[in-house]
């Protein structure tokens, strides 16, 4: 839970957090809001105090490299995830191969964010793949 000193906040809060707010003088994480309603446009904002169970601790987001993939990664490490899944179709083999459409070229191997996940990268991508998988737990708020 965020420690919150004197302050006023409006805020929208979602599943994933804060979406909208207003002004506060002090919390946990920084956000803007219009200069119209903060002045200096420097808002400070605290999470939610019911993070979603699968939520990230503070430093890390969802990797998101298949549909509801919430491993909490770094931010680094999730862009990666989106870089690899934009180049997919280009390290696939066209003629396909020993394990069918998702034989990859050479050099690269699945990635096995999840059992289905077929999309091709590096040997190190995929390490890190598996380091991340086996940490998730102690990267969950509230882990």
């Amino acid at each position: 839970m965020a420690t919150r000193e004197t302050g006023i906040a409006v805020a929208v809060v979602g599943a994933l957090g804060v979406i909208a707010a207003a002004c506060i003088s002090s919390g946990v994480y920084k956000s803007v809001c219009p200069e119209s309603l903060c002045g200096s446009g420097q808002v400070e904002i605290a999470p939610p105090d019911n993070p979603p169970p699968d939520g990230c601790k503070q430093g890390f987001v969802w990797r998101e490299a298949v549909k509801d993939d919430h491993v909490c990664v770094t931010p680094e490490t999730r862009s990666q995830a989106a870089k690899d899944n934009q180049q997919a179709a280009a390290r696939r083999n066209p003629n396909g191969g020993p394990y069918g459409p998702d034989t990859c070229i050479q050099g690269y191997v699945w990635r096995g964010a999840v059992d289905s996940d077929h999309v091709c990268v590096t040997p190190q991508t995929r390490d890190q793949t598996a380091r991340d998988n086996s940490l998730a737990a102690s990267r969950r708020a509230g882990g």
